[in-house]
């Protein structure tokens, strides 16, 4: 698919192809709102994943999930509640790590650079694929958004 970085639950979608007797993989390349290990700002998506392997005669076993530690919506929710967010979670827009929902402005990779790898290698995979670079738009000169032409 092309010209959409979000999908909602991916999940979704590989499951039902898992009902069909097959596996589902999706991958989703993003725009980046994720730092990298060592970059300050916003480098990489959350680059979600999902696998769902069929199972006879009960729901497929499913896995959906980002590459992020915590997601954005999340962060809202803390934000919202007035509580502090767990360590390690999240930072603010030039990637100093931060505990306060109301500065945190991006999620922070789940085991660090694995995390920010797994996202990185993610994207490759969606845009040598599909032919939609996120993030060569992102981080050009135009700085387009993906598939659209229209600068950002």
């Amino acid at each position: 698919m092309r010209t959409t970085v979000h999908t909602g639950a991916i999940g979704y979608y590989t499951s039902r192809i898992a009902e069909a007797g097959l596996v589902g993989v999706a991958f989703v390349a993003g725009m980046p709102n994720m730092g990298y290990t060592g970059v300050k700002g916003a480098a990489v998506a959350t680059s979600p994943l999902s696998i769902a392997v069929p199972a006879a005669g009960r729901p497929p076993a499913l896995l959906d999930m980002a590459t992020a530690q915590i997601a954005l919506g999340k962060i809202a929710q803390y934000r919202n509640a007035g509580k502090e967010l767990p360590e390690g979670t999240a930072a603010t827009a030039d990637g100093v790590p931060t505990t306060d929902p109301n500065v945190a402005e991006m999620p922070l990779p789940l085991g660090g650079a694995k995390g920010a790898g797994m996202s990185l290698m993610f994207e490759l995979i969606t845009s040598v694929l599909l032919g939609a670079p996120v993030l060569s738009s992102f981080h050009g000169e135009t700085r387009t958004a993906a598939g659209t032409g229209r600068t950002r």
